[in-house]
């Protein structure tokens, strides 16, 4: 059951729209707005509009990008789980994490890496996929079955009347709460959007949802709010070779929205900080990343707390960009690039 959370993930992180609509009820019938079903626990949110993904997004130009390194089996395998997938009717899809649960005993992972499609066990944690479209049940669990290669296997229990595959660990489950939606993620955070969607339970408020509610409409939003002492954690033990500023771990939120118009995907990106001098300082260390890389399509500024960044792309741009951030993990470090440039004092 786990090999298809990848796959998910992938989409709703290749896509994310969406303005936030109105005041569902969780508790009325059908498919509900996802965002009105996240949990309180999560801090990371991201929306994705599927069913416009599909309809604007050629897949073939970013296989490269997302196989290459895999070979050419997983590569097909990836694209036979999106032509699955497309036959489900998806309309959208919400990743929810909390970033203070995700890693385990790892506290130097800030964001887990998303696993290859066969392993998804570095998926320590709290995290859920809500998922609406016009779909049936046993439509769902039959594409898993497809993109998994295998039967589903899972233990079958009820939580409030709600059917639950859980997988053998008892870590994982797949449930569908009402018509055309679906949930699937760690046992606890799938448990809590049905106490959402029963109205035993409270939706997330609060500076995450804030800072999400003002990306507006896109074709992939995301917003985080960083949770206390992690930005520490993350970089404690790599400081010294990354050379990271000190004005890293000041940051509070960050934003993230991605759109598409014919051709051209424009993104924007808003860190925001607890003072402006740490925004000042991040800017002038993102400014010196970026020129020893040599990309200056990025536009950067600073308002107040938050450092704001920009730019416009093809997908052939992209794919030279991604280049230039894979040519520069092999480069031998750069004079003066080294943890004393952002020394305190």
């Amino acid at each position: 059951m786990k090999r298809v959370l990848p796959l998910l993930i992938v989409l709703v992180l290749l896509s994310a729209m969406v303005a936030c609509g109105g005041e569902d009820d969780p508790k009325s019938g059908g498919a509900t707005n996802p965002i009105a079903l996240v949990p309180q626990k999560a801090n990371l949110i991201g929306l994705a509009d599927i069913e416009r993904v599909f309809e604007e997004v050629d897949f073939s130009q970013w296989e490269g990008m997302i196989s290459e390194e895999e070979g050419e089996e997983d590569g097909q395998s990836f694209q036979e789980g999106l032509d699955a997938f497309k036959k489900l009717n998806l309309q959208e899809g919400l990743l929810f994490f909390d970033l203070s649960d995700i890693g385990g005993d790892d506290e130097s992972a800030l964001v887990p890496e998303i696993p290859e499609m066969g392993d998804v066990g570095s998926f320590d944690g709290y995290l859920g996929i809500i998922v609406t479209g016009d779909f049936k049940e046993d439509e769902v669990i039959q594409t898993i079955e497809s993109v998994a290669d295998e039967p589903l296997d899972a233990e079958t229990t009820t939580y409030k009347g709600v059917v639950l595959y859980v997988d053998e660990s008892d870590e994982f489950a797949i449930a569908f709460p009402a018509d055309g939606l679906c949930v699937i993620g760690s046992l606890d955070a799938v448990k809590d959007v049905i106490d959402i969607k029963e109205g035993d339970e409270s939706p997330l408020k609060g500076e995450v949802l804030t800072t999400y509610n003002g990306l507006g409409t896109a074709l992939f939003k995301l917003a985080m709010e960083i949770p206390s002492g992690l930005m520490e954690e993350s970089f404690e033990s790599e400081e010294d070779e990354m050379g990271v500023p000190p004005a890293f771990l000041d940051m509070e939120t960050l934003a993230l929205a991605v759109d598409k118009e014919g051709d051209v995907f424009s993104a924007t990106m808003r860190l925001c900080f607890t003072n402006e001098e740490s925004a000042t300082d991040t800017k002038g260390f993102l400014n010196l990343i970026l020129g020893m890389m040599g990309i200056e399509d990025i536009k950067m500024s600073v308002e107040g707390l938050c450092v704001n960044m920009s730019m416009e792309a093809t997908p052939e741009m992209l794919k030279d960009l991604m280049k230039d951030f894979e040519g520069s993990e092999s480069e031998p470090e750069e004079p003066g690039f080294s943890p004393s440039l952002w020394s305190e004092g």
